[in-house]
């Protein structure tokens, strides 16, 4: 079932992700930074990136103990990216696609944000 955002989510500032270049890949500079959204709402957190001309069959991600890896490769665009997910349960973690943006969603280990 595809997630949804929360009708008015509080916004927290993308800090501590880090963009990454895979190893055999363009290098950083020539990588993009696309807008990404972390949302925390009691319980849960969405991440949210808005990536325009990458298809779902383009994008891969993993969860590596505490940490998102998101990669996305178009023709156009180069995508890397590491999110930190302390307090979250990284085996709760859910992806949609919609409108050429990913949507991850995972929940917060106490159960409130």
């Amino acid at each position: 079932m595809a997630s949804r955002l929360p009708a008015s989510p509080s916004l927290l500032p993308a800090r501590g992700h880090r963009k990454v270049p895979e190893e055999g890949s363009a290098p950083l500079d020539r990588c993009s930074e696309p807008e990404t959204g972390i949302f925390d709402t009691p319980g849960n957190r969405y991440i949210t990136i808005e990536l325009p001309g990458i298809d779902h069959e383009d994008i891969r991600f993993a969860v590596d103990g505490s940490e998102l890896h998101i990669a996305a490769d178009g023709r156009e665009m180069m995508f890397r990216n590491i999110i930190p997910l302390d307090g979250m349960e990284p085996d709760s973690l859910r992806y949609t696609f919609r409108n050429g943006i990913p949507e991850f969603s995972l929940r917060n280990i106490s159960g409130k944000a």
